[in-house]
């Protein structure tokens, strides 16, 4: 599996109401941070093929940052049949691999 640029609100809103685990990366060009994640938000997206992997550039998608409350970046954001299921603020990506093993891990967990 690869991370897949989303470049339109439509596509987001479809990226999101799948049925199954969309993992959404909101970052931005100018983002240090965010660049220096990307390679182990890619990876994740290697180790979990069964969960969508997206990444949305907050400048070009200039409405979307408002309607989602983007604060900060990185902001990672999990989500299920359109409704957001966990979040993770900056680059830590164990805490996201943690989130996503009680999804799409071995051992999937109820919250």
């Amino acid at each position: 599996m690869s991370v897949t640029a989303i470049k339109t609100p439509d596509q987001f809103t479809e990226a999101i109401n799948k049925p199954s685990i969309t993992v959404v990366d909101f970052w931005a060009e100018w983002c240090g941070p965010c660049k220096m994640v990307a390679p182990k938000y890619a990876e994740l997206a290697e180790k979990y093929p069964t969960a969508t992997f997206i990444k949305v550039e907050i400048d070009e998608l200039e409405n979307l940052p408002e309607v989602e409350t983007i604060r900060s970046m990185p902001t990672f954001r999990v989500y299920e049949a359109g409704v957001q299921k966990g979040e993770v603020i900056g680059t830590n990506i164990a805490k996201l691999e943690g989130l996503l093993e009680g999804f799409v891990g071995g051992a999937a967990t109820t919250a």
